[in-house]
């Protein structure tokens, strides 16, 4: 359904995953970045593989970010931001769950367009941006 479409994922903790998750169910492509060193706060959530608190062992993180590629991104630095501009030349859709605030020029500035509010993909569940181009 989704086959040939490329996500970039910039989200982070429940929401936001299972938006792209259901993404990638759909066929897209989803590049989830995530901060070095931290990773995606779901990462501390449990329950754990094993009941071993582990980054690599949180169940929730783990079943969302099933069927998505993962980079680590440290955006303060030149390389960390060319690899991110790359991402964005090249996605089609991009998800972000941002709090109000957040500088997204860098996205605006490759044509996305910000703010389709309120994008239902199920009905208890919805995404509070979704970006495409």
């Amino acid at each position: 359904m989704l086959t040939g479409y490329k996500v970039v994922d910039l989200t982070h903790y429940i929401a936001g995953p299972y938006c792209t998750w259901i993404l990638a169910m759909l066929g897209a492509e989803v590049i989830k970045a995530e901060r070095p060193g931290q990773g995606d706060g779901a990462r501390r959530l449990g329950p754990f593989v094993g009941d071993e608190p582990h980054l690599e062992k949180s169940i929730p993180f783990l079943r969302l970010n099933t069927n998505k590629k993962g980079i680590t991104l440290n955006l303060k630095t030149t390389k960390g931001k060319e690899i991110f501009m790359e991402l964005l030349r090249h996605g089609d859709v991009v998800v972000e769950n941002f709090r109000p605030g957040v500088n997204v020029k860098p996205i605006k500035d490759f044509g996305y367009r910000i703010g389709v509010k309120q994008f239902q993909l199920h009905p208890t569940q919805e995404c509070d941006t979704l970006t495409q181009r």
